[in-house]
């Protein structure tokens, strides 16, 4: 009786809010039906006003603000190495540092950069040749002697290089290590000369060590000592530092280009391959991303006016609305105009994954008009315009709502739950763009129809095309109700309602559509399953990119041979302590004697270079003596020990005598990591299946490539099964919950959502190096220690986070999908159907997606919350429009729905697919997948809005029913 009483009173208040709405609909419409000029000329007017804000254009190029997420482990280490680098020096007794750079660094602002060419055989052959090194060392030389022209003058390499202090030519010393080289291997005799040792990462030249790591790739080494004798790449690089201004700034990307037309000519010269980078390529590449995606919204917006000028077209003049719809694609224009107004001028910045955004808004923008024009064309001519306008609003404006509203609801939750700012951003600007869109079109777009109809009878606003074309009465002034009489429907309403959904619901269609719906799902659960994470560098550049030729060498040679990460160590201990010496000395040989680490031949440690210095002091005594500024002070003037100054800070007054190290770093070197699973952990689920897999004694392969233990494949399917059924539970409970029924095992599904979340934070120790490090170091809190300035700090963690942060962003969007759907479907059976068809086109995007080719990835997390928004599109004008149908059986119900907004859907979805045309031009990854997920969602979408909603409708809901309409009419 109590459950009885607590549903009838959730469908009177569903009720209630639904009549609610409509009234306000209605009265809106009549309002904008009897002063359509006021709301005309005051959206004109705002928007002229939010036009204001494009100057205001601000671009977000830094990747790591982009692509770092905010609770990532290496924000915070970043963050924390920029504070340690911005730490005074700290001054010694006797030690002054260079007055004339200080004065430098504080009178302009300053350009700094590394010029890098990486240097490669074309087909990948050993260049540690005396041969190969001697013409290498020559033409670092000869560039030197470059120019370049611009604006008028000519500039040389004296204009942009890093000069030594009261120097005034550019010095070649950081490839100077070539000619050592070359004398090195011109004669094998040479190779055991005691002063010249080359090993790796490490050159000894007359017992002086000369960090090498970061100028040679692709190592091959042998003894101990690990001396080199192949190298796949080789790296020339020049530090640039010059006065920012606007006439350097543009003359030194001259300069850059007149140097890359210079390694040109000597590939050909000498069958090698240069490989142009510098710190700022990604920040080009992001700029050139953005110039080339958004110029192709001028070809979608023209794509999109032809579609629904063409679609709306009729031969009867008072069913042509191809003006109203034109105006249409002009009412989503405007509102994107004052998105990007308003949002530039409070400041937001505008980055690559945004760029895809005005497409999106075109895309859809456009769909409630179809809705629109739907309920208008189905309004009864005899009535005034006004009333016309005010039924049209009732009748469509809550669907329109509806959907904007979810829309909305879904970007604005992807703000809040997407760590990485990028996605954040998009998500935002797309959920005001929605917004804006949906308040044009019920007050400009609104406005225009009203002006149309008034001259509907003459052709509407395109009268002056029908002049020449004489009225026929017994079509064009019929003014019988539209209920009873069929002619009064246009014809593809008709085909809908007549043809169409009786077809699709005989028994045989119904069984082969179903066969179809299996393979789909089970497709649809391969491609889940199989979907992996992938982040690299790679997908935020250009295809057709000359930069994707380095990432190429940087992943396979670059990032793997060499990982120097530089550990910080912010509250040193009292190192007169020999008990403190021997930790330190302990955690460092431990992080040495980790997996992949080089060894002790790699380790750059000030400290032991200051203990050997202080060897050659007898008398000192290190309780006392070890701190004595005047040693300190001589240590670090030493030409050898001058590279250790930077990285030791000292305390500001501190005693002579007395501990003075604020903090300090040390680095050691890691090769063989050329995997990012290697790296960093890929994905908490594919660590656990791996983990699981390993138990099971199969081949250590990737956890989603094909498996060759059969167990393996079992466990597999096993947990891609229950993972599935258990989400479908917990949606089936909340639905319960929401809607009032009885639920049993509460306990259990809590249970069992528990262990999944457990699951799928877990991640197994010794699997990816970068969290060993972490846990290494995490064990001496006293010291206050981290890690930074290692692989590409924008990928870091993000791999880690992308999967669980998927996961809650899906699953939460998913949810507050359907509690919204609930205040405008309050018919159970309507929340069910939608939320089943929004759960099933979501899974099917991103199975789509993973067989399609994508990975998951910052990118396509966002897409796939975005894909989630437009689901909900389809589903809802099915649901409510059965759920507001007057027809009396479930066949009837579902005739009636498809001839009033079957067409309008498929208007909208080929809208979108039209609008998207163009996007595969444009080559670049984050285009391209956003093109895969809108695609994906319309194709899946109109497939469960046309066939397999409206038979699961009719299979479910047989039964007569009174209409809502009838038992609880309105009155005007």
């Amino acid at each position: 009786m109590a459950q009885s009483m607590s549903v009838k009173s959730l469908s009177a208040y569903g009720r209630a809010f639904e009549e609610l709405f409509a009234k306000g609909f209605y009265s809106h419409g009549k309002l904008v039906g009897t002063y359509p000029g006021y709301f005309l000329i005051g959206s004109l007017v705002f928007s002229g006003i939010c036009l204001t804000g494009i100057p205001y254009l601000k671009i977000n190029l830094d990747l790591y603000k982009l692509f770092v997420p905010l609770d990532a482990p290496v924000r915070a280490e970043f963050e924390r190495s920029l504070a340690f680098n911005a730490m005074p020096l700290g001054e010694l007794l006797n030690e002054h540092p260079p007055k004339n750079k200080l004065k430098r660094q504080v009178a302009v602002p300053i350009h700094s950069d590394i010029i890098r060419f990486y240097v490669v055989h074309k087909n990948y052959e050993n260049l540690l040749q005396s041969e190969t090194l001697g013409k290498l060392y020559r033409y670092t030389n000869e560039i030197l002697r470059v120019t370049a022209q611009y604006e008028g003058r000519m500039y040389h390499f004296e204009s942009f290089c890093k000069k030594e202090p009261n120097e005034q030519n550019c010095s070649n010393t950081l490839n100077v290590w070539l000619k050592h080289a070359d004398i090195l291997f011109r004669d094998g005799k040479t190779k055991n000369n005691p002063n010249l040792q080359l090993s790796y990462p490490v050159m000894y030249l007359f017992n002086r060590p000369k960090d090498i790591g970061n100028v040679v790739y692709g190592v091959n080494v042998t003894g101990e000592k690990h001396e080199i004798f192949g190298a796949r790449v080789l790296t020339l690089h020049w530090f640039v530092e010059f006065p920012s201004t606007a006439e350097l700034e543009g003359a030194y990307l001259a300069y850059r280009e007149a140097m890359t037309e210079f390694w040109k000519v000597k590939s050909l010269e000498s069958g090698l391959d240069f490989i142009p980078h510098n710190e700022r390529a990604m920040d080009d590449e992001m700029r050139l991303i953005i110039e080339t995606a958004v110029p192709f919204a001028i070809p979608v917006s023209i794509q999109l006016m032809l579609f629904v000028v063409l679609s709306n077209y009729s031969s009867d003049r008072t069913k042509s609305k191809p003006m109203e719809a034109y105006l249409a694609v002009i009412s989503v224009i405007l509102s994107l105009v004052c998105t990007f107004g308003i949002l530039f001028r409070l400041g937001m910045a505008f980055n690559p994954v945004s760029s895809t955004m005005p497409f999106l808004i075109l895309a859809v923008g456009v769909d409630d008009a179809f809705l629109m024009l739907g309920a208008w064309r189905a309004s009864d001519r005899r009535f005034p315009v006004e009333k016309r306008m005010a039924l049209t609003m009732s009748d469509a404006g809550v669907s329109i709502t509806v959907t904007s509203i979810t829309n909305f609801g879904c970007f604005a939750l992807g703000y809040f739950l997407c760590s990485t700012p990028a996605v954040a951003d998009f998500c935002i600007l797309t959920a005001c763009g929605v917004m804006l869109d949906y308040i044009y079109q019920i007050t400009f777009f609104a406005a225009v129809m009203v002006y149309g109809g008034r001259k509907e009878a003459e052709g509407g606003l395109i009268s002056c095309c029908y002049r020449n074309i004489p009225l026929n009465n017994e079509t064009e002034l019929q003014v019988t109700d539209s209920k009873t009489d069929v002619n009064t429907k246009p014809y593809i309403h008709r085909l809908f309602g007549d043809v169409y959904a009786p077809f699709i619901l005989r028994s045989d269609v119904m069984i082969v559509s179903w066969i179809a719906f299996a393979a789909y799902a089970i497709l649809a659960i391969y491609g889940c399953s199989s979907i992996i994470v992938d982040i690299s560098p790679k997908k935020y550049i250009r295809d057709n990119s000359p930069i994707q030729t380095f990432v190429h060498l940087a992943d396979k040679y670059i990032w793997a041979d060499n990982v120097m990460p530089k550990f910080y160590v912010m509250n040193p201990p009292d190192l007169r302590d020999a008990g403190a010496r021997a930790r330190l000395n302990e955690l460092i040989y431990r992080l040495e004697h980790t997996k992949y680490s080089i060894g002790r031949v790699s380790t750059n440690f000030w400290l032991w270079e200051y203990q050997r210095f202080l060897n050659d002091f007898p008398d000192v005594e290190y309780e006392s003596g070890f701190y004595d500024q005047k040693y300190l002070s001589d240590f670090f003037s030493q030409f050898d020990y001058q590279q250790y100054r930077p990285h030791v800070k000292m305390k500001a007054n501190s005693t002579n005598g007395e501990p003075c190290i604020a903090a300090f770093t040390f680095q050691t070197s890691f090769y063989g990591l050329d995997s990012w699973d290697k790296r960093q952990v890929s994905n908490p689920i594919n660590t656990f299946f791996y983990s699981k897999c390993l138990n099971e004694s199969c081949h250590p392969l990737h956890p989603f490539s094909p498996l060759s233990n059969t167990s393996c494949k079992r466990l597999l399917l096993r947990l891609a099964i229950c993972t599935l059924i258990i989400v479908l539970m917990h949606y089936a409970r909340m639905l319960a919950l929401l809607l009032w029924m009885p639920s049993r095992n509460v306990t259990n599904v809590r249970k069992l959502l528990r262990t999944l979340c457990m699951m799928n934070l877990t991640i197994y120790p010794g699997h990816a190096e970068l969290f060993h490090w972490r846990k290494i170091i995490s064990e001496y809190e006293d010291f206050d220690m981290f890690l930074a300035d290692i692989f590409s700090p924008f990928l870091i963690d993000q791999r880690k986070s992308i999967a669980p942060s998927s996961m809650q962003s899906i699953g939460s969007a998913i949810a507050v999908m359907a509690i919204i759907s609930i205040f405008f479907l309050p018919d159970k059976q309507s929340v069910f159907f939608m939320t089943w068809s929004l759960l099933s086109i979501s899974m099917g995007v991103c199975g789509g997606l993973s067989i399609w080719g994508s990975d998951l990835d910052s990118v396509s997390m966002g897409c796939i919350v975005m894909a989630i928004g437009l689901a909900v599109d389809f589903s809802v004008h099915i649901c409510y429009r059965y759920h507001r149908s007057e027809e009396l059986t479930a066949h009837e119900k579902v005739r009636d729905t498809l001839s009033v907004v079957g067409w309008p859907i498929v208007q909208a979805g080929g809208s979108t697919l039209i609008g998207m045309a163009t996007l595969p031009f444009i080559p670049a990854y984050l285009v391209r997948v956003f093109f895969q997920t809108v695609v994906l969602v319309n194709v899946i979408g109109l497939s469960h809005a046309l066939i397999w909603l409206p038979q699961l409708i009719s299979a479910l809901d047989p039964c007569e029913r009174i209409p809502l309409r009838s038992r609880h009419p309105r009155s005007e």
